[in-house]
């Protein structure tokens, strides 16, 4: 009789510490695996998947970018128009890019909103230098051949006319349409995701 009040003690505390410990490996994960996913993306990678929506860091934001934005901005003529306008802004600012990746490392929302708010400066030359005309339009009729830009509902679309084709920004990269909510919502989003 005493043997069996023992062994459920035992039963019982065995049972709690189990539970506690499972407890603890459970809330502690997340942090370890954002972590562990997230400490190799660079500035270029970071800017390329937030703003423009192309590679892994893209998936981590569905709120902006769904499967079917995804598909569209990770096109072979999309993926050449970024890799052109990337190039312009690293002519600009060689550092932008490792400044970006630091400000998200600081979890500062504010430090993280100036870097993209810089690199809204430095993407609109870059538009602009790839001669990519501005039209504040809905119709694609006007299109010819080329590329044509149409500001639409706080996006930035890039058109490419002989492909049908699109490149969707996101609210971060600042421009007038550009939502002030839409904006705070991604840099916490940014914040919770990406800060490690």
């Amino acid at each position: 009789m005493i043997f069996n009040i023992q062994f459920k003690k035992l039963l019982t505390l065995v049972t709690a510490i189990m539970l506690l410990v499972t407890l603890l490996v459970f809330l502690n994960r997340p942090n370890s695996v954002n972590a562990e996913v997230n400490k190799g993306y660079s500035g270029e990678e970071l800017y390329k998947g937030i703003v423009l929506g192309q590679g892994k860091v893209a998936k981590l934001f569905p709120q902006v970018w769904d499967e079917e934005k995804l598909r569209n901005v990770n096109s072979k003529e999309a993926l050449e128009l970024t890799t052109k306008l990337i190039n312009e802004m690293k002519l600009s600012d060689p550092f932008y890019f490792n400044n970006l990746k630091k400000a998200v490392k600081s979890k500062d929302a504010l430090e993280i909103n100036q870097a993209f708010e810089n690199g809204s400066y430095l993407l609109s030359p870059a538009i602009n230098k790839l001669k990519i005309d501005n039209y504040n339009s809905k119709s694609l009729n006007q299109v010819g051949l080329g590329m044509i830009t149409i500001v639409d509902n706080s996006k930035y679309y890039i058109y490419y006319a002989a492909s049908k084709e699109h490149l969707e920004v996101s609210p971060l990269a600042k421009f007038k349409t550009s939502k002030k909510l839409e904006q705070e919502q991604l840099i916490q989003d940014i914040v919770n995701q990406l800060s490690y």
